[in-house]
């Protein structure tokens, strides 16, 4: 199926660039690898009320769901753990503490995020490089505890390795 590569890429008659979303990809591509693991977390919650475009389109309504959601991947083999986390509030940043006391000597931490104070900002030609990832440098891990912040409406990847 190639419905996903217009994600990747887009193109005019005589231009190709990089969406936003050729970026978290890529991330995902590089880092998940090995086993995935379970992520518990715990954030404030948001509702979406059920609606309906006309008669045959109709979309039932959500509680309950956390602004921040995450997914995880160990590489034994490479000894890498990373965590891909969103953050969906539109506008607050959060503190973000991840429990890693099991990955005993992964000490070395790298937060990538990408993010914007222009939520109407759109990928076209010449402006594919404002959506690659920058590197936050205050994640820090002391005690078994990586803690960093994570922007509004922004895509994180914390790796962590030995």
């Amino acid at each position: 199926m190639t419905g996903g590569l217009g994600a990747l890429c887009s193109a005019n008659h005589d231009h190709v660039w990089r969406s936003a979303s050729h970026y978290a990809f890529m991330s995902m591509l590089n880092y998940a690898k090995g086993t995935s693991m379970q992520v518990s977390v715990d954030s404030e919650t948001f509702d979406i009320p059920g609606y309906a475009i006309d008669d045959t389109s109709q979309y039932t309504g959500k509680e309950g769901l956390n602004y921040i959601d995450s997914a995880c991947a160990w590489d034994k083999d490479n000894n890498r753990l990373a965590v891909f986390v969103i953050n969906r509030n539109e506008k607050d940043d959060y503190a973000l503490n991840l429990d890693v006391k099991a990955f005993k000597g992964y000490t070395k931490c790298t937060h990538l995020e990408i993010a914007t104070d222009d939520p109407e900002l759109k990928s076209r030609y010449g402006n594919d490089e404002l959506f690659v990832p920058k590197e936050n440098p205050e994640a820090a891990v002391k005690a078994g505890v990586l803690t960093t912040h994570v922007k509004p409406l922004s895509f994180n990847v914390l790796v962590l390795e030995k």
